[in-house]
């Protein structure tokens, strides 16, 4: 799955030029096979001065290993957080990146889960 890059409009439509993105959720989980991870992938996005900008689109894309995520685009809140609705994942290394569109040069975020089957109980 691959989510749509949308827009933000430019730093007026956001109040602040954005700077960085910080990861606020895990960046490496292991998780069952076909089910949801327990820490969906979160950033918080900042400007040069570490203020949090709200109202960005932030895209979450599936970039590697299958799974497949929620909300593949989602809006920082007043604390300037965006985050999946919920990442299912999987066999093997499941990769997905959060970014914030052009023009904004802003470095991605890369994160990982790791597939694993249940463990069979032993009679």
């Amino acid at each position: 799955m691959l989510a749509l890059v949308v827009g933000c409009g430019g730093p007026d439509a956001l109040g602040a030029w954005p700077a960085k993105l910080v990861v606020r959720s895990a960046l490496l989980q292991v998780a069952l096979i076909g089910s949801t991870a327990n820490d969906p992938p979160a950033v918080q996005l900042l400007d040069a001065d570490g203020k949090a900008i709200a109202n960005a689109k932030i895209t979450f894309s599936v970039t590697g290993g299958g799974g497949s995520v929620t909300g593949g685009v989602a809006t920082t809140g007043s604390d300037g957080v965006a985050r999946v609705g919920s990442r299912a994942v999987s066999p093997g290394l499941n990769g997905v990146t959060a970014s914030i569109p052009a023009p904004f040069r802003v470095p991605p975020i890369s994160f990982a889960a790791s597939g694993v089957a249940a463990a069979v109980g032993a009679h």
